[in-house]
């Protein structure tokens, strides 16, 4: 059985996960709220067209599926209803995301224990819960259409966690970094010069590339598809060696795929009313990249966030003798991967270099130098 609703757009002021803390109170801009999320970042509401996936029926009906995208995370909000005349427990759902042209753009792993409703017990008969799933620095590249929810089961293979679903479960490439020690090192720095002062934005798009990745978590080939300046290109060589990814999977199984990784400065100045939630989609380069895919999946924008340096001067700051402020023209990397549906999915650390190491390509500046 189908269920269709009309998509829709709404702004709203909802966070953007615990994953930003250090990063917005670094800003000044967010503050917590009584259940633990970050408010103050706007972002913007997808109501979707949803479908039953195959045996999601007889026990589960979606009633409605949202899609919240701030400028680093994307949030999907299920809300599903007990079907049956008994009570249900803990249950997994896995969810496909598709843009207008039927192309796999984003998935999700949802779990009926976390929900808004802070509900943990068994569903009863007829009653509903609203479940969500946050993906850190994931978003989509392309604009959110139709999504299919499926039942899934939850298994493990020795001490791996696995789960099942009718259909098979796509986990994206990821972003990892090996850690940004203090005090900063420089090539976790990055100064942009005078290029900061002329823009009068909260967020602002440094470059993009692109890359492919083997089974093994290799870096095959890459190539820069758009950067605002040589500065920004020669510091992306610098920052090379200390990413690290580990490979796309279907049903868990190692895959080839691409990553897709959005350099973005964030909080040039506060956010302002009626300023742009800058979905990563919205990027002119990520558009570009869009009309050249072929086939049926989309690979989600890895965001790679930079915020203000900050340093420590003599002052009064709370009582005491030194104060913290942002270094005019410097942004830095905190090293902050990316997380697919967070909490729920814990995948296994990447157990080798990828980029920089013997099985990249060879040659100064490393692979993302290979094309302009």
């Amino acid at each position: 059985m189908e269920f269709l609703a009309t998509a829709r757009h709404a702004r709203t002021s909802a966070g953007i996960g615990a994953f930003l803390v250090a990063f917005l109170a670094a800003s000044g801009l967010a503050q917590e709220s009584p259940r633990g999320r970050q408010i103050g970042i706007p972002a913007v509401q997808t109501e979707l067209e949803f479908e039953d996936g195959q045996g999601l029926g007889p026990n589960w009906m979606v009633q409605s599926a949202w899609l919240e995208q701030a400028f680093a995370s994307t949030r999907l909000r299920l809300r599903v209803e007990n079907a049956t005349n008994h009570y249900l427990n803990d249950s997994y759902f896995y969810a496909e995301i598709l843009d207008e042209r039927g192309r796999i753009c984003f998935t999700a792993l949802s779990r009926l224990r976390q929900n808004l409703e802070l509900e943990r017990g068994p569903l009863k008969p007829g009653g509903g819960r609203t479940l969500e799933s946050l993906s850190a620095n994931l978003a989509l590249a392309a604009a959110p259409h139709l999504i299919r929810v499926y039942p899934a089961r939850k298994g493990s293979v020795g001490s791996r966690e696995l789960f099942t679903a009718p259909v098979p479960i796509r986990i994206p490439v990821k972003t990892w970094a090996t850690g940004v020690p203090l005090p900063t090192p420089e090539w976790a720095r990055l100064e942009l010069g005078p290029m900061s002062d002329q823009i009068d934005q909260p967020v602002v798009d440094l470059a993009l590339m692109v890359a492919d990745v083997d089974s093994g978590g290799r870096l095959t080939g890459g190539r820069v598809l758009g950067t605002r300046s040589e500065r920004v290109r020669g510091w992306l060589e610098e920052l090379e060696p200390h990413l690290l990814f580990s490979p796309a999977t279907q049903n868990f199984v190692p895959q080839r795929g691409q990553v897709l990784i959005l350099v973005r400065a964030g909080l040039l100045r506060p956010f302002k009313e009626g300023d742009s939630v800058f979905n990563p989609e919205e990027s002119s380069w990520v558009k570009e990249f869009l009309a050249t895919v072929q086939g049926n999946e989309v690979p989600p924008v890895s965001v790679l966030l930079l915020s203000s340096c900050r340093e420590f001067r003599p002052g009064v700051a709370d009582g005491k003798a030194r104060m913290e402020v942002a270094i005019p023209d410097c942004f830095q990397y905190y090293a902050d991967g990316t997380d697919w549906s967070l909490e729920i999915w814990k995948p296994p650390f990447p157990t080798s270099r990828s980029i920089g190491s013997e099985t990249s390509i060879q040659g100064r500046g490393g692979p993302f130098r290979l094309a302009q």
